[in-house]
């Protein structure tokens, strides 16, 4: 079977996005039809595919998503990225379980940083949080354990996982026990920014692949965060992106309505922000230096996020010097 042998599987709103799309370009990689394939997460989980997921339809729903160029030998990477496997033991099964053991690649970032831009990316891009909640409330909501039950539109069961989803040892431990060292791949988000061709490259090497296509490769940023104009439009915004073909009239649309609905944030929440930042930084000290001790490296780079200063690194994968 056709499998991918190089699997993307966390963290999410840790740069996957822009990881699966500067591996895609490479020459010798071919990629899943579509970044996400989900087809490996657990039974019930808000994100299952019904039409096609591992448990009713088999391996051969994943292979469906590989096109048959990946059958070629001068392609020798078949890639997949899903950010959320890390969580589901569907995806630890399967994929430790398969004949040709993947390579798998796990990006963490400072847990109170990703938390920031899931709260932002799902308030703004996809509009799933109410525009009136500040992030301070927000934090201080998921630290008490309350979801906003009785806010229709906010809802989004996976935006109330996320101090779960950054205790990042408790999940990570697993996966180092079922696959090889050198098939486990553990790259953090902060030096992915601050030099990709280096971090990119050594990835590279490790797959099996030429490592001096990054050499001079301009890492196109993908899947940012923004803030917009009317939060409403959103969601049936990206329904009517789903539906246009790829290509430049999508493309064109699709930079139109970001230039109308893009807005600048508001300078006067950062203090808030900032506290609220600071109560998840304390919050998540011990599941930092239990995630330390497993890596057995130092998390230093965490300490010399600017996240804080409004220009992030949050914002800036794929600018940084080559």
């Amino acid at each position: 079977m056709i499998l991918p042998n190089v699997v993307i599987a966390g963290t999410p709103k840790s740069g996957s996005t822009s990881l699966f799309r500067w591996l895609s370009d490479h020459p010798q990689v071919c990629s899943s039809a579509r970044k996400e394939t989900r087809i490996l997460l657990d039974r019930g989980d808000p994100q299952f595919c019904d039409e096609c997921n591992y448990h009713d339809h088999g391996l051969a729903a994943y292979e469906s998503l590989f096109p048959e160029s990946s059958r070629s030998s001068s392609r020798p990477v078949r890639l997949e990225a899903t950010p959320h496997y890390l969580y589901h033991d569907t995806a630890l099964r399967v994929l430790s379980g398969l004949d040709e053991i993947p390579h798998i690649v796990i990006l963490l970032r400072k847990p109170s940083d990703r938390i920031y831009s899931s709260f932002r990316y799902t308030q703004n891009n996809l509009g799933l949080l109410p525009r009136r909640l500040s992030f301070g409330e927000y934090v201080e909501r998921l630290l008490s354990e309350d979801s906003l039950s009785g806010e229709p539109l906010a809802r989004p069961p996976l935006v109330w996982r996320e101090l779960r989803y950054s205790r990042y040892a408790d999940d990570l431990r697993r996966w180092q026990e079922a696959f090889p060292p050198d098939r486990l791949h553990v790259l953090l988000f902060e030096e992915l920014v601050r030099s990709p061709a280096r971090e990119v490259a050594a990835l590279a090497a490790a797959i099996g692949i030429d490592d001096t296509f990054y050499a001079n490769y301009a890492f196109p940023r993908c899947n940012e965060s923004y803030c917009v104009r009317v939060p409403e439009l959103q969601r049936p915004a990206r329904r009517s992106a789903r539906v246009l073909p790829v290509g430049r009239m999508k493309a064109a649309v699709q930079e139109i309505y970001l230039k109308l609905q893009r807005r600048p944030r508001e300078t006067e929440s950062l203090t808030e922000d900032q506290a609220a930042l600071r109560k998840l930084d304390a919050t998540l000290a011990s599941a930092n230096a239990e995630l330390c001790e497993l890596l057995g490296r130092n998390l230093d780079v965490w300490e010399l996020s600017d996240v804080r200063l409004g220009v992030s690194q949050r914002e800036s994968l794929g600018t940084s010097a080559r």
